[in-house]
């Protein structure tokens, strides 16, 4: 019954009235049984044909949308008929009465004083409502009367497709979990050309290069890398470069690096510019100190640990708040005379209250904490749960969220 008015709907819905019967006709014919030009009605409109018992759950949406923009209509429509019907009998009263009468007559009968009263006694027509609509327009009543059942079948239907979501969401948790890495690869035995495009369009490509590291970026020289590696399955590019760039040969890798976590614990950088070591950037504060770090990170085996170590446990790090008086000659203390205040990250914020209210999860390992997408499309933390491609009830994470 259930999946039989559903089709209706989606007949009212989707597709021009002449098609309705053709169309359920071949819906009910089996497949083997139907007709060349059964199965070509259906793959005309291929939302019937994938139309099943197992794709109830999503028509909830349907529903749901139907049922709120029924309620919408039918309100609109009963308050018209009823305007219009009440105008209709004001106007066969006399001209003088009419404001009175229409004043008293939108009035609830609880409302109305002594003298509207007395009007809707002298001319009862007036007093049009809902109720008793039929009988001063049938048609229009007849009209509301038929959108209330079909409002009234929408809401019946309600509880039978909870169930069938609940099914099918019975059915989708029984799905074992798919373990995915992402990773690069290549063709074996192919080597990719690479080409210098006109002016960045990739669709113009002019002469062919060879792999190689940015000039730019090459103090020492070009420095080459081979084209293909014969003793690997693939060209091997992308080793070579890795490698050249934790080789301790690069100008830069490790000087970024350690600049950066610099900048973690300090609040600046020894380059001020970290996303800038180039012409364009700070001069470094220290210049000395920031090669010593760099060629200490990659002594002690690009340890990241190591290298926090090295900078907490310094004198520098080590100082008490500084304050800055006026007239002071290293306002930004980029000569680390002390150490300066700065803001909690949001990440440290949120731990730290966390743990203050006794509510921080400090569960080590285990799976990542999911993210998902909250109703106005925000990213939050939470297990996605979708029904019928929106945002469903929310799941209980038992605490990981506060991990």
């Amino acid at each position: 019954m259930l999946i039989e008015e559903a089709l209706v709907d989606q007949l009212e819905q989707h597709i021009p009235k002449e098609q309705h019967e053709a169309l359920r006709k071949a819906y009910y014919t089996t497949a083997k049984d139907r007709s060349k030009e059964q199965t070509a009605i259906l793959k005309k409109y291929p939302v019937i044909l994938k139309f099943s018992r197992g794709s109830l759950y999503l028509y909830d949406r349907d529903i749901s949308v139907k049922k709120r923009d029924l309620s919408k209509e039918l309100a609109a429509k009963s308050k018209q008929y009823v305007t219009e019907t009440r105008e209709a009998e004001l106007k066969k009263i006399p001209a003088e009465s009419q404001a009175a009468a229409k004043a008293a007559s939108v009035q609830t009968a609880a409302k109305r004083n002594d003298a509207q009263k007395k009007l809707i006694e002298q001319f009862p027509n007036v007093d049009v409502t809902e109720a008793n609509l039929e009988k001063y327009n049938p048609k229009a009543a007849t009209e509301l009367k038929l959108m209330k059942a079909k409002l009234a079948k929408l809401l019946a239907r309600a509880p039978q497709l909870e169930v069938l979501t609940k099914e099918a969401k019975a059915v989708r948790d029984k799905k074992p979990v798919e373990e995915f890495v992402r990773a690069l690869s290549e063709n074996p035995g192919v080597v990719p050309d690479t080409f210098f495009f006109a002016r960045g369009n990739h669709t113009t490509p002019e002469q062919k290069i060879t792999p190689a590291v940015l000039t730019i970026a090459s103090l020492a020289g070009k420095q080459e890398i081979p084209v293909n590696d014969e003793k690997l399955k693939s060209t091997g590019r992308r080793l070579a470069y890795a490698q050249y760039l934790t080789s301790g040969k690069h100008p830069l890798v490790a000087r970024v690096l350690v600049n950066r976590f610099w900048m973690h614990h300090f609040g600046n950088g020894i380059v001020t510019t970290t996303g800038d070591f180039g012409l364009l950037g700070d001069r470094p504060s220290h210049p000395e100190l920031l090669d010593w770090l760099a060629t200490n990170f990659m002594n002690n085996g690009w340890s990241l640990k190591q290298l926090h170590r090295t900078i907490m446990t310094s004198t520098a790090y080590r100082q008490q708040l500084r304050t800055v008086p006026v007239g002071d000659m290293d306002p930004d203390n980029r000569l680390l005379s002390g150490m300066s205040l700065r803001r909690l990250e949001a990440e440290v914020l949120r731990d730290s209250i966390l743990k203050i209210s006794g509510n921080l999860n400090d569960k080590k390992y285990g799976k990542a904490i999911p993210v998902t997408e909250d109703k106005v499309g925000q990213i939050i933390i939470g297990i996605e749960n979708l029904s019928a491609g929106r945002p469903g009830a929310v799941i209980d994470m038992k605490g990981e969220d506060l991990r």
